[in-house]
C-alpha cells in the first residue's frame, strides 16, 4: 500500500479524530488509526466467542454436531432468526455458531456464552493478547447493561481476529473451509461491501452495530491480493455518516487492490 493511499485514508479519518478506529493490511503493509482505541463491541465480540468455539472443537472438548436445547426463555431480541423460528428447539453447535455470524443471531450467541463459558472465553481473549477486548455480558442483558457491564474491542484486536480466521498459516478457514461461507454470504453487506459492485472479489465481512456504534471488519480477496480491514467507528450523531464513511474505506482499499492486479 502506497504513501498515496495512506495520505488519502489519514484526510478522510483524520477529521472525526477519536470517534474512528482503522486498522488496514495489505501483504506487508499496514495502516493503522486509532488502532488501541477501544469501544463497545457491539456484534464484533462475536468474533473472539466464534475462535474460542472452534479452539474447543480443535481440542475435543467440543463437538460441532452436539445439539443444544433452545428453550423461549433463553429467546431474545435484536438480530437473529431463532426467535422466529417455533418449530425448531434444539439446534447443534455447528448451526448455533453459522447463525452468530450469518445473521449475527443474538440467540444463538448467548445460547453459545451459555456452552463455552463467558470466564472461559475472556481467558482465551487474554491468552491470545487481545488487550483492548473484554466480555462481561450476554447480549440484550439490559440487565447487566444497567449495572455497567459492558463489551468492548479495539480495531487492532478484531484485525487479529480475522488473520486467525483467514490469513495466519493453519487458519481456521483453511481448517474448516465451512467457515469461509458464513463470512461471505454475510446478510448484512452494507458498509465495507456496500459501494463495491459485483467483481470478482471476495469479501468475507461481520458487523457490528448499535445506538451510536458502528462497525464492519472484512477480508477482502482478488486474484493473490488479500485485505484485512477494519473500522469502528462511536459517536456518530447521523448513522448514515458512519456508514458512508466505511463504505468509502472499503471501496478505496477494493480500488487499490484492483490497480495491484
Amino acid at each position: 500500500m502506497t504513501s498515496t493511499i495512506f495520505e488519502k485514508l489519514d484526510r478522510l479519518v483524520s477529521p472525526f479524530g477519536n470517534k474512528v478506529s482503522v486498522v488496514i493490511k495489505e501483504g506487508k503493509n499496514h495502516y493503522s488509526f486509532n488502532e488501541s482505541t477501544k469501544m463497545l463491541s457491539a456484534s464484533l465480540i462475536k468474533l473472539p466467542i466464534f475462535l474460542y468455539a472452534f479452539d474447543q472443537v480443535k481440542k475435543g472438548t467440543l463437538s460441532l454436531d452436539q445439539k443444544i436445547p433452545v428453550s423461549p426463555e433463553k429467546m431474545v431480541d435484536g438480530s437473529g432468526i431463532i426467535q422466529v423460528i417455533q418449530d425448531v428447539r434444539e439446534w447443534s453447535i455447528r448451526d448455533l455458531l453459522g447463525l452468530m455470524i450469518n445473521v449475527s443471531d443474538n440467540t444463538a450467541t448467548n445460547v453459545l456464552m451459555d456452552v463455552l463459558g463467558i470466564e472461559q472465553i475472556q481467558s482465551w481473549i487474554e491468552n491470545h493478547g487481545l488487550n483492548g477486548t473484554s466480555i462481561q455480558r450476554k447480549m440484550m442483558d439490559m440487565q447487566a447493561k444497567k449495572e455497567g457491564k459492558e463489551n468492548f474491542t479495539c480495531a487492532s484486536d478484531v484485525s487479529h481476529c480475522m488473520e486467525l480466521i483467514f490469513l495466519r498459516p493453519n487458519s481456521l478457514s483453511c481448517e474448516f473451509p465451512f467457515v469461509k461461507h458464513y463470512f461471505l454470504n454475510q446478510q448484512f453487506r452494507g458498509k465495507i461491501p456496500g459501494k463495491i459492485e459485483y467483481t470478482p472479489v471476495k469479501i468475507y465481512n461481520k458487523t457490528g452495530e448499535m445506538e451510536g456504534i458502528s462497525h464492519d471488519t472484512a477480508f477482502m480477496k482478488l486474484k493473490d491480493k488479500t485485505s484485512i480491514v477494519t473500522c469502528m467507528t462511536s459517536g456518530f450523531e447521523d448513522a448514515t455518516e458512519a456508514d458512508q464513511l466505511i463504505q468509502k474505506m472499503g471501496e478505496w482499499v477494493y480500488l487499490f487492490l484492483n490497480e495491484q492486479g
